[in-house]
């Protein structure tokens, strides 16, 4: 029991060095920054933040800030539909023609259609839309007649194309069904049940404690990021919360607070395209494996902030970061933070006489060179292109990672005499090998 004690304690100790060292590189004191909640099990087992909440005011960041969420807002949305689906007031397989009789298609749209971005419907974001209208208020009515301008991408069903459009439109179904507004009914039926007290829907004229404000990175220079009326991204991306409120939200989907487990479901269920293909989006959530687990995930971008969760439901794990910085790099990190927390990267003890076998210099494709090193005990990579060294941490006799560019895996490789050749970067799907040259 005592050696038992010491080594969770060990773990817990590398896994808080591990997660401040890799946050803290990213989001220096001085700059903006991010708030981080890692749970286990249902309870917290990592809660910081990392630079500035405003730097004209100088004020660091805290864990209790508020932050636009952004397309985390869309699984808000979702389950919203999903409520009023339980509720039988709606059916996901319906023809949106019953919510917006004049929406100009032929082919029959269905809300699971929209909430799956299987639609076909052209996204705002990508779409011509008159100038300005991001600066200025837009009623969900003004909303949805400017998407029936737009055309459609594709047959519905037959493919998947990320649409804000969709989800602007299950905001105004909302609004129809509920008989309230979108705003209201998050309130009432999402964030009030599960005493979510910093969540909101954003309106800028509203003094919200704690609101961090927005930057964006301009010619390597912090900038006040650009006005955005919370009014277009409506149901796509205008919520507003800290991690602890997003961290209520997670905890109460799964303990079935405000939605049954079986309506739950159907938010993680792929949808089938019509060539049998099975979609790795639904309602809200990203799907697919990662590191050999299922996991649920979405990150966010908007004006201003930046967003990435995580959810692994086998080991109950739970990761997310917010940033008041946009395209900040918060998916490698929080990823990290995810396998530390459901073990995933335990290290392995490898032979020194193995270890030494991949130490030389390797070479890019492009044909820079890559250096791997020993240092007190430590071994390192570096990338000529990178102005410091990566430190290896091995995970098996033949693979390691680096904090810094994970989730990408490194596998080392040998010829048939066995003498190591190369390694291979394995990352995303694809692989791409760098030869040994000394």
């Amino acid at each position: 029991m005592f050696l038992s004690f010491i080594t969770l304690t060990a773990q817990s100790t590398e896994f808080t060095a591990a997660l401040d060292k890799i946050y803290s590189s990213k989001f220096p004191a001085n700059g903006p920054g991010c708030a981080v909640l890692v749970a286990r099990g249902g309870e917290v087992i990592y809660r910081k933040a990392f630079g500035m909440a405003d730097l004209e005011l100088k004020v660091a960041m805290v864990p209790e800030n508020v932050f636009r969420i952004a397309s985390l807002t869309k699984q808000f949305t979702a389950v919203a539909i999903l409520q009023l689906h339980e509720k039988g007031l709606l059916n996901i397989d319906d023809d949106i023609k019953k919510y917006i009789p004049d929406f100009p298609s032929t082919e029959k749209i269905t809300i699971a259609n929209l909430a799956s971005h299987t639609s076909g419907i052209q996204n705002i974001y990508e779409a011509i839309v008159p100038k300005g209208i991001t600066r200025k208020s837009s009623t969900p009515a003004e909303l949805v007649e400017l998407i029936k301008s737009f055309p459609s991408d594709f047959k519905p069903g037959t493919s998947y194309h990320y649409s804000n459009s969709g989800y602007i439109l299950l905001g105004y179904i909302i609004e129809r069904v509920s008989g309230k507004s979108y705003e209201q009914y998050i309130s009432d039926n999402i964030f009030k049940p599960l005493k979510m007290e910093r969540a909101y829907y954003d309106h800028l004229e509203t003094i919200v404690p704690g609101r961090a404000s927005g930057y964006a990175n301009s010619a390597n220079e912090f900038a006040n990021a650009n006005f955005l009326d919370q009014s277009f991204p409506y149901a796509a991306g205008a919520l507003m919360m800290s991690v602890d409120d997003m961290f209520k939200w997670n905890k109460g989907l799964y303990t079935y607070t405000i939605i049954k487990k079986e309506t739950l479901e159907k938010a993680f269920t792929p949808f089938t395209l019509a060539d049998g293909h099975k979609s790795t989006y639904s309602f809200g959530w990203g799907l697919g494996p990662f590191m050999g687990s299922p996991s649920r995930q979405h990150g966010g971008g908007i004006e201003g902030f930046s967003t990435f969760v995580i959810y692994l439901p086998l080991e109950d794990v739970f990761a997310l970061a917010f940033s008041n910085l946009e395209r900040a790099d918060l998916t490698g990190p929080t990823l990290l933070a995810a396998a530390h927390a459901a073990g995933k990267l335990l290290p392995a003890a490898v032979p020194e006489e193995v270890t030494n076998r991949y130490l030389g210099t390797y070479q890019f494709p492009d044909g820079h060179d890559v250096k791997i090193y020993k240092e007190n005990a430590n071994f390192y990579l570096k990338d000529a292109n990178s102005p410091v060294p990566w430190q290896m941490h091995f995970t098996d006799e033949r693979s390691f990672y680096c904090e810094e560019v994970f989730p990408n895996n490194h596998v080392f490789t040998s010829d048939s005499s066995g003498k190591v050749d190369a390694f291979v970067i394995q990352f995303g799907g694809g692989e791409l090998k760098i030869k040994r040259v000394n």
